[in-house]
C-alpha cells in the first residue's frame, strides 16, 4: 500500500537552470513559471530555430529518427506525450520510494505545453 508523502525537506528542490530562478514554493503557479523559464532557458542553450526567438524544438527530429529505427509512426505531439508519461512514471516511482522530486512535475508541465504548441505549430524534422 502506498505511503503518504509529506512535503518536507525530503523533497529535493528543482535544479536551477541557467537564468531560471529556483522554485520558491511548491505552489502550482511556481512550478508552471519555472517550467516556462526552463523552456526559455533551454531554447537559449540549444537554439536550433535560427530566428529571433531562440527555441529548442528537437522532438520532430527525434521522432523521425525513432520511427526509422523502430518502424513506428509517431508524430511530434506523441513524442512530447511519451516524455510526459516518462515523467509520470518516474514521479510515481519516486513517491513510492519516499523521495519525490519536483523536477518530474516541472518537466511534465513543460512537455504538456510543448505538446500543445506542437498541435498548433508543428515543427518540420531537421535532416
Amino acid at each position: 500500500m502506498p505511503t503518504k508523502v509529506q512535503a518536507t525537506s525530503r523533497i529535493r528542490p528543482v535544479r536551477a537552470i541557467a537564468a531560471a530562478a529556483p522554485i520558491a514554493t511548491h505552489k502550482a503557479g511556481d512550478i508552471l513559471r519555472n517550467a516556462f523559464e526552463t523552456i526559455e532557458s533551454r531554447g537559449r542553450e540549444r537554439d536550433n530555430a535560427g530566428g529571433d526567438q531562440p527555441a529548442e524544438r528537437s522532438m520532430a527530429t527525434i521522432v523521425k529518427a525513432f520511427n526509422l529505427i523502430e518502424g513506428t509512426d509517431l508524430d511530434e505531439r506523441q513524442g512530447w506525450a511519451f516524455m510526459q508519461v516518462l515523467k509520470q512514471v518516474r514521479a510515481a516511482a519516486a513517491a513510492r520510494n519516499g523521495r519525490p522530486d519536483l523536477d518530474d512535475f516541472l518537466d511534465g508541465a513543460a512537455y504538456a505545453a510543448l505538446a500543445g504548441e506542437s498541435m498548433v505549430f508543428p515543427v518540420e524534422a531537421q535532416q
